[in-house]
């Protein structure tokens, strides 16, 4: 619901009695930082792991994986920036649309021996 905004200057709210008056001082350390960017398009593309993974770290050694084998031959030596979950960065758009990938993961890598991943990247 919109007000005007007359009618919001007509409203007061009220004040929480003691606030502020019990507790003591301390020094807040914020986690952030300044980040410049440089004005440039991002390129955002789906990965779709096909065997069920429900490790976040065994999907940042896929992804990880799929940028050390297929950097060069099929990600057109770009840096591929992941978000931890199905989704990677690039600042330049891949060669294709849609491309089937397959990774192999060491014994502890999954717990399971070796295994085969089969995984999609997507543009979205």
């Amino acid at each position: 619901m919109r007000f005007p905004l007359a009618s919001l200057k007509s409203v007061r709210f009220s004040v929480r009695p003691g606030y502020g008056t019990v507790g003591r001082n301390c020094v807040v350390k914020e986690n952030h930082f300044l980040v410049k960017v440089v004005e440039m398009d991002l390129y955002y593309y789906d990965v779709t792991i096909i065997h069920e993974v429900t490790s976040k770290k065994v999907t940042r050694d896929i992804i990880n994986q799929l940028r050390n084998l297929y950097r060069a031959s099929h990600l057109g030596n770009l840096r591929v920036a992941h978000d931890g979950r199905m989704t990677i960065y690039t600042a330049e758009e891949l060669s294709y649309i849609s491309k089937d990938f397959i990774i192999e993961l060491a014994e502890n890598d999954t717990g399971e021996g070796e295994s085969r991943v089969a995984g999609t990247v997507k543009e979205v």
